[in-house]
């Protein structure tokens, strides 16, 4: 038997634009770190590396938007919070 290759799709709810997660990380030779970013395949179910991002420069975009920057300055505090205990 034969066994038909996946052409890997993901969509999010109703269809949309699929959500992603970050599954892994490299640090490159100028101290950049890549994010690996997958989704997972609507028809096999399969998790599967959808694209990849610089760490620092998504930061950086986040933090220019007032309400994201709101959400990673909470995190980072709630993160300040836990290494306390």
């Amino acid at each position: 038997m034969f066994k038909i290759k996946c052409n890997h799709k993901s969509t999010g709810y109703g269809g949309s634009v699929p959500y992603v997660f970050m599954k892994g990380n490299v640090t490159d030779g100028i101290g950049r770190i890549h994010g690996d970013l997958y989704a997972k395949c609507d028809k096999c179910g399969q998790e599967f590396l959808l694209c990849n991002v610089h760490v620092d420069r998504l930061i950086r975009q986040l933090m220019d938007h007032p309400i994201y920057k709101a959400e990673v300055l909470r995190i980072v505090d709630n993160c300040k919070l836990l290494d306390k205990k």
